[in-house]
């Protein structure tokens, strides 16, 4: 959850240091809007934008490919996570797995 408009766009696909939470999930990840504060209610706040994108996804078919989204932020935080092949190893880890059906 975030406090960014709904469907403002808040990690890529490699995640975004800079917001609390986990945001690596190898896909784009967008705000679910200011109203979204309980993870009960996410769906139901962020509707509007979950249908607006299943519809654009049902409409592409097999062409459909997710937004490239880079998020720029504090040039630090930047620095400090490109210093961390850690992180990257983990990500690989994580996306193979996931490839394999864990």
């Amino acid at each position: 959850m975030h406090q960014d408009p709904l469907g403002t766009a808040v990690a890529g696909p490699n995640g975004n240091p800079s917001v609390p939470g986990f945001t690596t999930y190898g896909c784009p990840v967008f705000s679910a809007g200011p109203d979204a504060v309980l993870s009960e209610t996410l769906l139901i706040e962020a509707q509007p934008s979950v249908l607006e994108w299943l519809q654009k996804v049902a409409a592409e078919g097999e062409d459909y490919k997710n937004p490239v989204v880079e998020i720029f932020g504090d040039p630090d935080t930047r620095s400090s996570v490109a210093a961390d092949a850690k992180s990257s190893e983990e990500y690989e880890k994580m996306m193979a797995a996931m490839q394999s059906g864990w």
